[in-house]
């Protein structure tokens, strides 16, 4: 079975091409779609568009067009949920581009503000440093007994 991530590397210049096309029309005022709901539209296409670069290897791309969703997340109706997984995409870009400092604060500030207050997702938190403790302990054991 293929992952999601593979379908969108090989289709992802595809839908990026028809990303910037909406891009351009929207620019251009030849889009026609709810008012009240631009901010929601364009946080989406900024979205989409950032993550498709990513997987294009482009962070530095990516990263102008990730921000733009963190730019309106006050304006941000509907897509609320964006800005949460655009932190995410940021920092793993950050992580690509070698500022590891930078990824991780990205990281700890999106945890501190979205997922604190979830208790699924302080229970997966939870699940994750643990096997995180498990993988390092097995590691450390298994390193000392080949040293042995």
């Amino acid at each position: 079975m293929l992952s999601p991530l593979h379908w969108l590397s090989r289709d992802a210049p595809s839908l990026l091409r028809q990303i910037e096309a909406i891009e351009e029309r929207i620019d251009h005022e030849d889009y026609e779609g709810p008012a009240d709901q631009e901010d929601d539209t364009m946080a989406l296409l900024a979205y989409l568009h950032g993550t498709c670069l990513a997987v294009l290897g482009e962070p530095h791309r990516a990263i102008r067009e990730l921000e733009i969703v963190l730019r309106l997340k006050n304006k941000l109706v509907q897509h609320v949920f964006l800005v949460p997984h655009a932190m995410i995409e940021l920092a793993k870009c950050y992580n690509a581009l070698g500022n590891n400092e930078r990824s991780q604060n990205m990281l700890h500030n999106g945890w501190k503000r979205f997922f604190t207050n979830s208790l699924k997702s302080r229970l997966l938190s939870n699940i994750y440093k643990k096997m995180e403790m498990i993988q390092n302990a097995m590691a450390a054991n298994g390193l000392r007994r080949a040293l042995k």
